[in-house]
C-alpha cells in the first residue's frame, strides 16, 4: 500500500475494514500513524464514516486522546493521518508484561478521568478496550485512539 506524500514503515493493525500503519510524512520527516481503508471496502458510506471519525477526532482536544494532522485523499479512499505516540497498545503490551498493583490503578484512574473528560465533551467511545488504549511507559504518555464508532 502507498500513500502519496508518505513512507510507510510497518504495519500496526489489520481490521475487517481498516488498516493502521506507521509512517514517515515525507514534507518535513515527521513520524505519523496513517488509518485507513481496505480497497475493497472504500464505499461512500465507510469513507462517509471515516471523515466522521477525524472530524470528531479533529474536534475533541485532550492531551490523553491521539491528535489528528490531517485527512489525507487518494485512490478514492482516505487516511487518517495522527501525530505519533511512540507507545503501544495495552493489548499487546500486557501480553508479555504484567502490571502491578499500584501501577495498575494509577493506571486505571488515568484512563477513567480521559473517558470522564470525554463524556463531558458529549462524546461517547463506544469501543474502550486494551487495543483502543496506547501507553508507553518509559514516557508515561497515554492515548486514547479509534472514535471510528463514537
Amino acid at each position: 500500500m502507498t500513500i502519496p506524500g508518505y513512507t510507510m514503515t510497518s504495519a500496526i493493525y489489520e481490521g475487517s475494514n481498516t488498516l493502521v500503519f506507521r509512517a514517515t510524512r515525507n514534507s518535513d520527516n515527521l513520524a505519523v500513524i496513517l488509518k485507513t481503508l481496505k480497497r475493497d471496502v472504500a464505499s461512500p458510506p465507510q469513507l462517509a464514516r471515516l471523515k466522521r471519525e477525524y472530524d470528531l477526532a479533529k474536534w475533541l482536544k485532550h492531551p490523553d486522546v491521539i491528535a489528528v494532522l490531517a485527512l489525507e485523499s487518494y485512490d478514492n479512499n482516505l487516511a487518517i493521518v495522527m501525530e505519533d505516540p511512540r507507545a503501544d497498545s495495552l493489548a499487546q503490551m500486557l501480553q508479555s508484561r504484567k502490571l502491578d498493583l499500584p501501577d495498575f490503578l494509577k493506571l486505571a484512574a488515568r484512563i477513567a478521568r480521559v473517558i470522564g473528560d470525554i463524556h463531558r465533551q458529549q462524546i461517547m467511545h463506544l469501543d474502550i478496550n486494551p487495543s483502543n488504549i496506547l501507553w508507553n511507559p518509559e514516557t508515561d504518555t497515554l492515548k486514547l485512539i479509534d472514535f471510528g464508532i463514537s
